[in-house]
């Protein structure tokens, strides 16, 4: 999983069906010389900023997982886990399945990373006399 350099985001929402079809509606858009690639890129970084503001602001449903966590992995901040033998209990009711892939991205990491704006108006520690 990569990070969005300008808005410290994680792009995993883009293969999600909402992500997907807004990959191929600027796709289509810039094909049709409708908007630029940089316009695409730029819509794209803002759904990654505002989906990823909107599930860490706006949900407050917790979930618990149970199961044998079969392998593992971290890679930059994020957490794979395939699960056998998994359920999901949410507060409607419980879920048992085969097999349960589990994504999870450490939140306090991107926001450590400051952005190329926070780089650039940055101003040095110690400013020398002439």
């Amino acid at each position: 999983m990569t990070t969005n350099t300008d808005t410290n985001s994680y792009q995993i929402y883009r293969k999600t069906v909402l992500g997907l079809c807004l990959k191929r509606a600027t796709d289509r858009l810039v094909a049709k010389n409708k908007i630029s690639n940089q316009l695409k890129d730029e819509v794209l970084a803002q759904f990654d900023k505002s989906i990823n503001e909107a599930l860490t602001n706006q949900i407050k449903t917790k979930l618990k997982i149970t199961g044998t966590v079969d392998h593992y992995r971290y890679i930059e901040g994020v957490y794979l886990f395939d699960v056998k033998d998994g359920s999901v209990r949410l507060p409607s009711g419980e879920v048992d399945l085969d097999r349960v892939k589990v994504i999870a991205c450490d939140g306090r990491q991107a926001k450590a990373q400051p952005n190329d704006e926070e780089k650039k108006k940055k101003k040095p520690a110690v400013k020398r006399k002439k």
